[in-house]
C-alpha cells in the first residue's frame, strides 16, 4: 500500500513539474500569448479556401517574416491515411535579411505559433540575429529540395495551345470542300 501512495506522490511530482516547464502558447486576435502575455503578432492571411500564409509582426505591427504555403504530391507518402501522398509545408521568409527556411504546415493557427515560440525565434516580440540563423540552421529547407529532387531539377513546360507548334518539314492539312 505504501509503495502504491509513494508511485502515486511522485507520479503527481512529476506531472507538476512538467506542467511548470511547458510555455502555454495560445492565440487572442492575432496576438501571440506566451504564458498570458503579448509576444509577437501571427497575422493570418487567407491563400485559398481552407488555406492561410501568415505575417510574423512585432507589437508594433513592423512585418518580421512571411509564412508561405506550399504543397505537393509525392508517391513515398502515399498511405490509406493519406492516398494522394499530399505533403504540405510552410517557407519562412525573413523580410529583413531574405533568407529562408521550412517548416511543416499544420492546420491550426496556434499550432504554427507554437513551432516558432518552442524554436525561440519570436524573443521579447523581436526576430534577433541569432534566432534567425539558428531557425535556418535547425529547419533548412528539406521540402524544397525533396521537390527538386523528384523531378530530377527539370522543369517540364506542357504546349496547351490549340495551334500545334511549327515543326521542320512538310505540313500537311487535310480539308473537306464541299464542291
Amino acid at each position: 500500500m505504501k509503495n502504491i501512495l509513494f508511485a502515486a506522490i511522485l507520479f503527481m511530482g512529476m506531472h507538476s513539474i512538467q506542467a511548470k516547464d511547458k510555455t502555454e502558447v495560445d492565440i487572442k486576435d492575432d496576438s501571440v500569448l506566451v504564458d498570458g502575455k503579448a509576444s509577437f503578432i501571427f497575422e493570418k492571411i487567407k491563400y485559398m479556401p481552407g488555406t492561410f500564409n501568415y505575417y510574423v509582426k512585432d507589437l508594433s505591427g513592423k512585418k518580421l517574416a512571411f509564412l508561405k504555403f506550399y504543397d505537393y504530391n509525392d508517391y513515398k507518402e502515399i498511405s490509406s491515411a493519406n492516398p494522394k501522398g499530399r505533403v504540405t509545408y510552410y517557407e519562412v521568409t525573413f523580410l529583413g535579411s531574405g533568407q529562408k527556411a521550412e517548416i511543416p504546415a499544420f492546420a491550426r493557427q496556434v499550432k504554427m505559433a507554437e513551432i516558432l515560440v518552442k524554436q525561440n525565434l519570436v524573443q521579447n516580440g523581436t526576430i534577433s540575429i541569432e534566432s534567425e540563423q539558428e531557425f535556418i540552421l535547425v529547419n533548412g529547407t528539406p521540402y524544397s529540395k525533396k521537390r527538386s529532387e523528384m523531378d530530377g531539377g527539370k522543369t517540364i513546360i506542357i504546349n496547351n495551345n490549340s495551334t500545334p507548334a511549327p515543326r521542320n518539314g512538310i505540313n500537311i492539312n487535310i480539308t473537306k470542300d464541299d464542291d
